[in-house]
């Protein structure tokens, strides 16, 4: 090495930074696109358990409304046919995108 001139060795110090340079630039848009999958995965998880959890919050709301009318009424018809429309699940008629046990092991994937 101390036969080249001191040019050449200026270029191959050169050469070896932007090497090592490119190296670097290679292995963070590697990285970038990993962490846009996996932030891209994050979000939509996110966003399925807020929608779950808003249409959980719905039927017990629901629910709630169902029991109180049942228990403040004074006929026993209506009273009846709220308590047959009660053994209906709510979410029967909301039918959420995905399974609760899908919502359970999102969850606890994340935990």
């Amino acid at each position: 090495m101390n036969n080249l001139r001191i040019g050449t060795r200026l270029g191959l110090a050169f050469g070896l930074v932007l090497l090592i340079t490119a190296l670097i630039a290679v292995t963070g848009l590697w990285r970038m696109g990993t962490l846009k999958a996996a932030n891209q995965e994050i979000a939509t998880a996110g966003i399925e358990r807020s929608s779950l959890a808003q249409q959980w919050a719905n039927n017990i709301n629901v629910n709630w409304v169902r029991a109180s009318s049942v228990l403040k009424t004074s006929d026993t018809a209506y009273g009846e046919a709220l308590q047959k429309d009660w053994r209906r699940p709510c979410w029967s008629r909301t039918k959420p995108k995905r399974s609760p046990k899908r919502w359970v092991r999102m969850t606890r994937a994340s935990s």
